[in-house]
Formats: structure tokens, C-alpha cells, sequence
């Protein structure tokens, strides 16, 4: 399955797997929605990730809004794989492109 979340400890983990694109947009959209619901910490996990698309990024990008505007901490768990890491800063999206220490 190309998207899961884990809400079981202190944050709402959002796992994405293989190739991510508009196939899988209704999907990743219930679970950061569900995610943002929870008021926890949002952890996006991209390290089995192969490529990602457009409607993705789009996705993502409103989900960092919307939590930024929550005031909801949203991070991307490292590694980020290099693929997803130069299509996002292509895309102008490296600012939410933060790795946990």
C-alpha cells in the first residue's frame, strides 16, 4: 500500500511508498486530513519512495499550510531519497523539506 498512517504514539506518522502520483491522491489525502484532525505532530516518511508527481507535491504543500497554520509541527523524517529531495526543491518546495535531527 503506497500510503499508511500510524496515529498509535506522540505523532500522526504518514508512510509513503513507491511511486506516489495522482493514482494515489484520494488516498494520501484522507490520511493527512485524518493526520491534521489528530493535533499531533505530522511525520511525513518518504525513504521507501521512488518517485512522486505533481498532485502530490500539491497535497503535501497544502497539508504543510494548513499545519503551519495550526500551529501543527510537520517534518519529513530523514532520509529523504534523493529523487524525492531533488524533485521538491525543483518544484520550489524545499522549504518544507526539513529533516529530523
Amino acid at each position: 500500500m503506497p500510503v499508511t498512517l500510524d496515529q498509535s504514539g506522540t505523532a500522526s506518522i504518514v508512510r509513503l511508498e513507491g511511486e506516489l502520483n495522482v493514482g494515489i491522491a484520494l488516498e494520501l489525502k484522507t490520511a493527512l486530513v485524518a493526520a491534521l484532525a489528530s493535533k499531533k505532530p505530522l511525520l511525513v516518511e518518504t525513504a521507501s519512495a521512488m518517485a512522486i508527481d505533481v498532485t502530490t507535491f500539491q497535497l503535501l504543500w497544502a497539508t504543510h499550510r494548513a499545519a503551519d497554520e495550526a500551529g501543527t509541527p510537520f517534518v519529513f523524517s530523514s532520509p529523504i531519497p534523493d529523487a524525492i529531495s531533488l524533485s521538491m526543491a525543483s518544484a520550489g518546495l524545499e522549504l518544507i523539506c526539513r529533516e529530523l535531527a
